[in-house]
């Protein structure tokens, strides 16, 4: 069985910073609105969070290629899109030689998390 964490206490603290300054409605309405989100969050399964994480990942993996890809000077005047499926990456777009591709492809090879790099870019031939 998966390990769960226990939400206790340990929202306290940024309760009572989050009150300090309200009004008693303001208080009450954000207690409502605090016990809506931990019932939700305890409701979830471990299905649940299991999709939530690997959705995630594949942001933060998609987000770390394309910030390599975006900020090459060698890559200038490309349009790479990147999607990320677990730890493999797919690369689509127009770049305009062979040494271009060729570096997207080797970005995105040794980026940290990517085991798999599918090329799909297009050489313009300009």
């Amino acid at each position: 069985m998966p390990k769960t964490r226990s939400l206790g206490s340990s929202w306290l603290p940024f309760a009572l910073l989050l009150f300090a300054g309200c009004n008693r409605q303001d208080a009450d309405k954000l207690e409502q609105i605090g016990h809506v989100i931990v019932s939700k969050v305890k409701s979830l399964d471990s299905d649940g969070w299991q999709a939530a994480t690997t959705r995630l990942n594949q942001l933060t993996l998609q987000s770390r290629v394309s910030a390599r890809l975006r900020w090459d000077k060698a890559l200038e005047k490309s349009q790479i899109e990147v999607q990320a499926h677990e730890a493999c990456v797919e690369l689509k777009g127009i770049v305009l030689n062979l040494e271009q591709r060729q570096r997207a492809v080797h970005l995105a090879e040794t980026t940290s998390g990517v085991e798999k790099v599918i090329d799909q870019l297009v050489t313009s031939g300009r």
